[in-house]
């Protein structure tokens, strides 16, 4: 769904904006954060519902990472979370983006058939990667 599509200018974007401000004049916050971010998981899902899992688990995954780096536990226990969270981020980023990449350059330089995948490149990776390594810096240097 794009942002100048009719649907979402006229089905999902009034959907949204009237369950937000009814849940925010009758509702606890905590309701209303959960329905913004049910939209936005429909937002992104709208593209391919197959990528709602993989966003959700890397949330989840580095949730818990920050939970590790802000109960800290010392300066080694934080930094070696921080530097797995980091990790974690890099090596999902670069799986769905240069597989298929690797693999071509495998089978061109070594003349073997490796199978490509064809990842189609999940919605905006990069930006929420990028985004969950930030969070986790910060988690690290607020500590």
């Amino acid at each position: 769904m794009l942002f100048n599509s009719y649907i979402f200018i006229f089905a999902f974007l009034p959907t949204v904006l009237l369950g937000y401000f009814f849940l925010l004049k009758f509702s606890k916050s905590i309701y209303v954060k959960s329905y913004l971010i049910g939209g936005s998981f429909v937002f992104y899902g709208y593209w391919n519902p197959l990528y709602v899992p993989l966003l959700f688990g890397s949330i989840l995954v580095n949730f818990l990472i920050s939970s590790k780096i802000i109960r800290g536990g010392g300066y080694k226990t934080s930094k070696s979370w921080l530097i797995t969270g980091i990790t974690f981020n890099l090596i999902l980023l670069g799986f769905f983006k240069y597989t298929d990449f690797l693999l071509t350059n495998l089978n061109t330089i070594f003349e073997i058939d490796f199978k490509l995948l064809h990842l189609a490149l999940p919605l905006a990776i990069s930006f929420f990667a990028f985004q969950q390594i930030a969070y986790l810096c910060d988690c690290y240097t607020q500590k």
